[in-house]
């Protein structure tokens, strides 16, 4: 079975822009499930600048006078104190897929085939982890804009958590493709930041991006394998805290298919690898892992089960590594939906 090579590229002139299509495989190391066969193609004031945690005189100090800042420590946290999310809203919250797959002619950009894949895939995983889920195809830039504003002009007073998946062309310094023009990740991200989405303060805004980071190939390197042996929240209570200080951009996640500069690759028939894999490990691990260690195994799986097989010796024997960013002040577990079994309730 052949397929269409592709790398989510971003248009602009590089040693790899205008490939021709070539058939590809997938070396299959690690197995989760994943539906690809070996044929498939992939795709600060008043701080001293010289001193380190000292603030300068001022208040009742002596002129000169060099006041060190209190900290707390773990002991003094309290047993109480929880290092997990707040899980238990009534509901989840909302996963919106932005699905960009055909591009305005002036952009120069080929069709994302399979994106519909991954899109469905993810969509899938987000309902089965209790989301209430919204796909959007092909908008442009104005349109893109206009709905993460309406995303973070609602209450979210009830949900646990946001997730955003972004699917689409990209290129170096973190540009993502709309249908007809180029924005950048901090577009998507912007809206939901504390200060500007206050329902979402305190609380995880997860995003997952399947695009190009740029157009070097990752030709790997040889290693050796050992194989391993088998064998209370921080959402806090009103009636028990008047007011607490958080920094605007705390509590984000962001999962990119690739590292910086790099292609990401993506299959014609069946969807993109790391989009596959991240659902994969999901599907298997969310009843167990916290995310962070769910975003490691995908790493580990996409560095270890995948590797890119063409005609073209430039592009055979190609990896990819993942890229996770996390600001993030809790350990996240995001667990299936519990099915109420009982059909007259």
């Amino acid at each position: 079975m052949s397929a269409e090579n592709i790398g989510e590229n971003m248009g602009e002139p590089g040693p790899q822009d205008n490939l021709p299509e070539a058939n590809h495989e997938i070396k299959t190391v690690l197995d989760l499930n994943l539906d690809f066969a070996p044929t498939d193609a992939t795709d600060a004031g008043g701080f001293d600048p010289g001193s380190e945690g000292t603030i300068m005189g001022g208040g009742d100090s002596a002129p000169n006078e060099i006041i060190k800042r209190d900290f707390i420590s773990l002991n003094e946290l309290g047993e109480n104190f929880d290092f997990c999310y707040n899980m238990q809203h009534k509901k989840r919250g909302l996963f919106v897929v932005f699905n960009q797959m055909e591009f305005d002619k002036h952009l120069k950009l080929s069709e994302r085939k399979g994106s519909d894949k991954d899109a469905d895939s993810l969509l899938k995983t987000a309902e089965l982890l209790g989301f209430k889920t919204e796909e959007y195809r092909d908008l442009e830039r104005k349109q893109i804009r206009r709905k993460l504003y309406e995303l973070s002009e609602m209450d979210h007073g009830d949900h646990d958590c946001f997730a955003c998946a972004i699917l689409t062309h990209g290129g170096k310094e973190n540009i993502l493709y709309s249908h007809d023009d180029e924005m950048k990740l901090k577009d998507f991200t912007t809206p939901f930041e504390a200060d500007k989405c206050r329902s979402l303060a305190s609380k995880p805004k997860l995003f997952f991006v399947q695009a190009c980071r740029g157009d070097l190939l990752d030709r790997g390197a040889k290693g050796i394998h050992f194989k391993q042996p088998t064998g209370d929240m921080l959402d806090f209570d009103p009636s028990k805290v008047e007011s607490h200080s958080i920094p605007v951009q705390a509590d984000f996640l962001i999962s990119q298919a690739t590292a910086p500069d790099y292609y990401a690759w993506r299959s014609s028939d069946k969807g993109s690898i790391f989009i596959q894999t991240l659902c994969s490990v999901f599907d298997r691990y969310s009843d167990e892992m916290d995310l962070m260690k769910i975003l490691t195994r995908v790493n580990r799986v996409v560095a270890f089960n995948f590797e890119s097989w063409t005609q073209r010796p430039d592009m055979n024997h190609m990896k990819q590594i993942p890229s996770i960013t996390s600001q993030l002040t809790a350990e996240l577990f995001i667990k299936k939906l519990k099915r109420n079994t009982n059909p007259s309730t």
